[in-house]
């Protein structure tokens, strides 16, 4: 399944969950943020994640080197207290962080 349909199922399952009126819907939509949780690079590359591009076309779209695009994956990762990848560019999805 694409991940950005993956997305889409997440964020509609979200949204009826929270017109639902349930009491933790806050909780799946993940902490709020008072600024920028990601770096600017650190977004670029969990949007191209979140398009579906493997670490080999993340650095060739961003002139970086795949050891530099698995060290960004991994601290935005770390920041959004994702499990892999594609939970990482869920949660910034969710979060508006893309």
């Amino acid at each position: 399944m694409p991940v950005d349909e993956v997305i889409d199922i997440a964020l509609a399952c979200l949204a009826a969950l929270a017109a639902s009126g349930a009491a933790d819907a806050a909780d799946w939509a993940g902490p709020a943020t008072s600024g920028p949780l990601l770096t600017t690079r650190e977004q670029e590359v969990v949007r191209l994640v979140a398009r579906g591009l493997s670490n080999k076309g993340i650095a060739q779209a961003l002139h970086i080197t795949r050891h530099t695009v698995k060290k960004r994956i991994a601290s935005a990762m770390n920041r959004l207290g994702a499990a892999n990848r594609a939970h990482a560019a869920v949660l910034a999805t969710r979060r508006r962080l893309l």
